[in-house]
């Protein structure tokens, strides 16, 4: 196991699993806010590099606390010059140059494994609302699974997004809501080659919460 920052990544078996902490290069040890740093930083990238530079690993899961995709880049840098959305700022669409090497790394590493089924399953949370959404790389013609979860217990919220759009010439998007909460399941299978079923499950109770 390999601990850098506030970040982790650990291999399990042939399962590569990437913590991204998008806050760790922002803020010091004393607390005080870096908000124009990067949000990946270099020994974070050594750290998201490592796993897959791992010939063994054969599925990685990418996650954060922010969705890696949701408005296009140029709608949320102009949409976080309005007071109420300045906290776009701290979205990876925002930062896109940053997303786009990862969306690189990940697909380019799925394109160079495909013999191998290799797969990659992009995680995030906190937007309060469900959504299963398609990562398109049009330069390999290929696809990874994208799931943000809802909260365990709070509300939902409106999901404000269009539901289609792109990062770049490269990468385009689609999304599907699920406005409900949820869980996200991942299943592995590796018996027979790899894999990998990804979906959110609706809570099998809603009433239960209050």
């Amino acid at each position: 196991m390999l601990i850098l920052l506030r970040n982790f990544a650990k291999k399990i078996g042939p399962v590569g699993i990437i913590m991204i902490d998008m806050r760790g290069n922002r803020i010091d040890n004393e607390g005080r806010q870096f908000p124009e740093n990067a949000i990946v930083s270099p020994a974070q990238w050594r750290m998201i590099e490592g796993i897959f530079n791992d010939p063994e690993i054969k599925v990685a899961l990418v996650c954060s606390e922010i969705p890696f995709v949701g408005d296009e880049p140029e709608v949320a840098k102009k949409n976080s010059t309005k007071p109420d959305l300045e906290f776009l700022k701290d979205h990876w669409v925002y930062s896109d140059k940053e997303l786009v090497r990862l969306l690189e790394l990940a697909f380019d590493w799925k394109h160079l494994g495909k013999s191998e089924g290799k797969e990659v399953v992009f995680i995030g949370g906190d937007i309060h609302v469900g959504v299963e959404s398609i990562i398109h790389d049009h330069r390999h013609n290929q696809t990874v699974q994208h799931l943000t979860a809802t909260p365990i217990s709070n509300h939902v919220c409106k999901f404000f997004p269009a539901l289609a759009g792109k990062v770049n010439d490269r990468f385009s998007y689609e999304h599907k809501v699920l406005a409900a909460r949820n869980y996200g399941l991942i299943e592995i299978n590796l018996e027979n080659g790899v894999k990998v079923n990804s979906k959110l499950v609706p809570d099998p109770s809603p009433k239960s919460h209050h």
